[in-house]
């Protein structure tokens, strides 16, 4: 009995700390970066696509679609063969809502570090985050989930997704939160 209210009581404390924090935080602040963050996501995934779009070769210019779309669709969405327009609207979709994602979670990454960040930190924070999101897709979350993606972790989608998915996060955010 004794042992019980023991760990009942530190559970308590445990919890009304935990109240304190979560009160601290503005409920319309938490929003703001969250929703700053996945528009800024969404703008940023575009730019990253325009840019895979321009470097991609002249013989699969659709292979910045193909990636993406593979994701709902199979590796069969790699084929050249595979139907056009069914890879570009499943590309683009599947582009938004991954970009929006990871603007949502560099959004709450924020919210949760707490106080007011200046916007040029908020920019490097963004390009720093974006190279965590291509060392996590390429190196953690393809290998398992879409094996024939691995292949494409070059370090020309890591400068994609340092300075066109980054920095275009960190600009919006930077601009939207104040």
């Amino acid at each position: 009995m004794a042992h019980e209210s023991i760990s009942d009581g530190n559970a308590g404390r445990t919890e009304r700390r935990a109240l304190r924090v979560l009160a601290a935080f503005n409920r319309s602040e938490w929003l703001s970066y969250i929703r700053a963050g996945s528009a800024g996501g969404t703008v940023a995934a575009f730019m990253l696509l325009a840019y895979q779009i321009l470097m991609s070769s002249t013989s699969d210019v659709l292979a910045a679609f193909r990636m993406p779309a593979s994701i709902t669709l199979g590796q069969a969405a790699m084929s050249k063969t595979a139907p056009i327009s069914i890879v570009v609207a499943a590309g683009l979709i599947n582009n938004v809502i991954i970009g929006a994602w990871w603007g949502l979670v560099f959004g709450l990454l924020l919210a949760l570090a707490g106080s007011k960040w200046a916007s040029g930190g908020i920019v490097t924070l963004a390009m720093v985050f974006g190279s965590l999101v291509w060392l996590l897709s390429f190196y953690l979350i393809a290998p398992l989930a879409w094996p024939w993606l691995q292949t494409l972790s070059s370090v020309r989608l890591f400068i994609g997704h340092v300075f066109l998915f980054g920095l275009p996060l960190g600009l919006w955010v930077a601009s939207r939160i104040k």
